[in-house]
């Protein structure tokens, strides 16, 4: 049959828009976003009665693209989990193995401090943050638009401009939503102002993330053969832990942002009535992937006390020792190592 006479009407009788995302949201999260996908797509069918539609087509795809980097980090992750956490490591990845001078052992047994760059991880992170960044910014435009904030959009002004709408119920919810969210955006992919920078800006403009990298992945297998596995970091930044900390904090953003925008919908409009039916918190997002690494300097102990601690710093020529007092707490996190198949 050929489906392109002219005159001829056609009618789509099935269409199934349900897509692969997951980004290890609870299952809660995805149904939402799934369940907006659908709304909007259904009432795009009439964009001549709904013309507000095309604003909120584009933001919910901002944090598809963000799952799907999600996804990626987290399979990175396990690799690195599997290489340094199993029994006897097996690293293939640019490291260095640091041992006690005249060591009799052998290099790969306890006790034994292990240094790893995981570049795929860390472009990966990049990425991470510019999308996160993008994200943030179209629900600021979705934002500025509906409150009609004059051109307000950036993540720390649009308090101030929102303030000023006394009186719109949707300006004082979307006020307490940032509130939310703030300690989580701020340095990381957000300044707290134009003067200051942020994480995002700083890998941007100012330098690539193996320069900003403060410490590298480090391991401590211990005398009685547990592990205690540390984070990189950028300058204050744990990486695996910021990006966990973000992927709670933006899908519950964007679901809740828009949630709150379009109860203001037409009546009868699908995107109305998902509005109508959702209800979101912000530990409903919890992730379900584990960060199986330690903050260092989250540890450390201001009276200088408790045991001294060494990780890796990576630099342009190899790694480097960096030692550290940290709280006498942080030696009960230590782990038995366990062997991840696959």
């Amino acid at each position: 049959m050929n489906y392109s006479e002219k005159g001829v009407r056609y009618t789509t009788y099935q269409q199934d828009i349900k897509q692969g995302i997951g980004g290890y949201m609870p299952e809660t999260g995805v149904n939402a976003l799934l369940g907006l996908f659908a709304a909007l797509n259904a009432d795009a069918v009439d964009r001549q009665n709904h013309p507000w539609i095309g604003e909120y087509l584009g933001t919910p795809h901002h944090l598809e693209g963000i799952l799907f980097t999600v996804e990626s980090i987290v399979e990175q992750l396990n690799y690195l989990q599997k290489n340094l956490l199993s029994p006897e490591p097996c690293i293939p990845f640019p490291k260095t193995i640091v041992k006690r001078e005249g060591h009799q052992e052998s290099l790969h047994s306890p006790p034994a401090l292990i240094g790893v760059s995981s570049k795929r991880l860390e472009i990966e992170a990049e990425t991470y943050l510019h999308k996160a960044f993008s994200a943030v910014e179209r629900v600021g435009q979705l934002i500025d638009s509906q409150c009609q904030l004059g051109g307000t959009y950036h993540f720390h002004r649009i308090p101030e401009r929102l303030r000023e709408r006394q009186g719109d119920v949707r300006c004082a919810e979307l006020l307490e939503l940032i509130s939310q969210v703030t300690p989580v955006f701020t340095k990381t992919i957000h300044a707290a102002s134009r003067t200051n920078h942020s994480l995002r800006n700083a890998i941007a403009h100012r330098a690539s993330s193996p320069k900003l990298m403060d410490k590298a992945f480090s391991v401590q297998w211990l005398d009685n053969g547990e592990v205690m596995a540390f984070d990189a970091e950028y300058g204050e930044f744990p990486l695996v832990g910021t990006i966990r900390d973000l992927t709670k904090a933006i899908p519950f953003f964007v679901l809740q942002a828009i949630k709150v925008m379009l109860v203001n919908a037409p009546q009868g409009s699908q995107a109305r009535a998902w509005s109508e039916g959702q209800t979101f918190n912000i530990d409903g997002f919890e992730p379900t992937w584990r960060n199986p690494f330690l903050h260092f300097s989250a540890w450390k102990d201001p009276e200088e006390k408790g045991p001294v601690i060494s990780v890796l710093r990576w630099m342009p020529g190899g790694f480097q020792t960096h030692q550290t007092s940290l709280k006498v707490e942080v030696l009960k996190l230590a782990v038995q190592p366990q062997r991840i198949e696959g």
